[in-house]
């Protein structure tokens, strides 16, 4: 629009003209922060796609009475690999960064065997 259109231009037709402006910007708005959401949701996407596959590593290990009754500790010559440490956190086991080892509430039979069961998958 040029100056001379906007000066012959009522009041009422000026603000309906920056009105529509505005509306358009924050339609504009919405559709770029869509974009951004789903290209948020496809980087997500993709960063799981390329989580590195489980390994079954399995270094020397030490089974230990917990600190707590019931509760067990294992303690890993070196680290486990990622399948292994998936399983211990399905089985709700934690890690204690100041002792070094997992701890939990599982029956150490449930613990040997699967270990035993990653022995027999390597």
């Amino acid at each position: 629009m040029t100056m001379d259109q906007i000066n012959s231009l009522t009041r009422e037709q000026l603000i309906n003209a920056l009105l529509t402006t505005a509306h358009n910007c924050n339609t504009r708005i919405k559709d770029l922060e869509n974009q951004v959401r789903d290209l948020e949701n496809e980087n997500k996407r993709l960063s799981e796609k390329l989580t590195p596959p489980l390994t079954w590593d399995l270094p020397a290990w030490t089974i230990t009475p917990g600190t707590r009754k019931g509760a067990i500790e294992i303690y890993f010559d070196k680290m486990p690999g990622t399948g292994i440490i998936a399983q211990l956190k399905d089985l709700k086991m934690r890690w204690n960064a100041k002792k070094k080892c997992w701890y939990g509430f599982v029956p150490p039979a449930d613990i040997e065997y699967l270990f035993n069961q990653a022995t027999a998958a390597a």
